[in-house]
């Protein structure tokens, strides 16, 4: 039972550790102007002035490439478990397909703040 908390554990931590620091770095980008060329409004009337571009772009990559840091050491399982789900379409790069996936929980982070920022 022990064994099966921890995994659980660590899976959690490897999913949202990465998504954490992500938004982080994005708020030092946001402070420090990097990339001020992707700083301008989705839709400044219905999300405001603040919900950029910029945000869309950094958040999905840098999660991404953390994703991939911190699951690495599972990748060839991760694989493995990705042939399983579908025989059609297998991506047989380990790496890729991390980054694929921790891109894409930046991605739904960002598409799901969005709501907010409309509530606003």
């Amino acid at each position: 039972m022990l064994e099966i908390y921890s995994s659980k554990t660590i899976y959690l931590a490897g999913t949202l550790i990465p998504l954490i620091v992500s938004n982080i770095l994005h708020m030092i980008v946001v402070k420090k102007n990097w990339l001020s060329i992707l700083n301008f409004p989705i839709n400044e009337g219905w999300f405001g002035k603040n919900k950029t571009y910029r945000g869309f772009i950094v958040i999905p990559l840098v999660n991404g490439i953390l994703y991939t840091i911190l699951n690495w050491s599972e990748s060839y399982s991760v694989s493995e478990f990705n042939t399983v789900i579908n025989h059609n379409f297998s991506i047989n790069n380990p790496t890729l397909f991390l980054f694929i996936i921790g891109g894409i929980y930046g991605l739904f982070y960002v598409i799901f703040e969005l709501p907010n920022s409309f509530i606003k």
